[in-house]
């Protein structure tokens, strides 16, 4: 099974935005210290479809994929980025 498209774009919109909070906007300014990769984004997948029955299963597969490294304020921030991408369908 696949993931639908439309949570496959949202996936790649959220990583294209952490990796703009981890640059900043010139480049030099991020605001914070982890980054998505191709191969998080691609775990994030492969795990949201293992997660797939559980209960908000994007998020913790992002946790388990990425946020689990992060600092308390950076997961938040992650997170809202998810929330606005993914509106009602995040929790």
């Amino acid at each position: 099974p696949k993931l639908p498209e439309n949570v496959r774009k949202g996936m790649v919109r959220i990583a294209n935005q952490v990796r703009k909070l981890f640059l900043g906007e010139n480049g030099e300014d991020g605001q914070i210290s982890v980054t998505m990769s191709t191969r998080t984004l691609v775990r994030w997948a492969k795990l949201s479809l293992a997660f797939r029955g559980a209960p908000n299963a994007l998020e913790y597969a992002l946790d388990q994929a990425l946020l689990i490294r992060a600092a308390k304020e950076e997961r938040e921030a992650i997170l809202r980025v998810a929330k606005d991408v993914f509106g009602d369908q995040w929790r």
